[in-house]
């Protein structure tokens, strides 16, 4: 079994996906460090040397491979993985996604701390990151709310995450 850990940046799926992987000994990837890893290039040159749409495909490409290479594995996409070409689907069909739902509020707070990595939020200011997270959410939960499981985040500890998790088993 897969499980594909959704979500806006900052909502916790590499951290989670980390604590997941390892309760059940199976592999761990993080979708944007597999890209990285792949194209020899951090996400935030990739955006700014070859843009946001051949970042897409690149990690539609990626996408298949993890699938392909990794049959029991947890796997946090990026936030915009989902939203992109046929990805959910795929991943609906190769296992289970679940979107860790976070407030617009707690995501900011901590986008702010990563912000110089974050390619699409990199220059926003306070006000001007709040209101992008808010914008950039809108158009994404579409997508986020598709999944097969919706966990709220926002007083989350370990119990309560594997308690949520407990219906799938890898």
């Amino acid at each position: 079994m897969r499980i594909f850990l959704t979500g806006m940046m900052g909502c916790g799926k590499t951290f989670w996906g980390k604590k997941i992987a390892a309760i059940h000994q199976c592999t761990f990837v993080d979708l944007d460090a597999f890209i990285e890893a792949h194209l020899q290039m951090t996400i935030a040159a990739i955006f700014q040397q070859k843009g946001e749409d051949y970042f897409r495909i690149k990690e539609r490409d990626c996408l298949h491979m993890v699938i392909a290479r990794y049959s029991t594995c947890v796997i946090a996409t990026g936030g915009g993985t989902p939203c992109f070409f046929d990805n959910l689907k795929i991943m609906k069909e190769a296992g289970r996604v679940v979107y860790l739902k976070t407030a617009v509020s707690i995501l900011a707070a901590r986008i702010r701390q990563t912000q110089d990595v974050r390619p699409m939020l990199k220059t926003a200011d306070e006000k001007e990151l709040n209101a992008s997270v808010e914008r950039l959410l809108a158009l994404r939960k579409i997508f986020y709310e598709q999944s097969d499981l919706i966990i709220e985040m926002n007083q989350m500890d370990e119990s309560k995450f594997a308690e949520n998790l407990s219906i799938y088993d890898l």
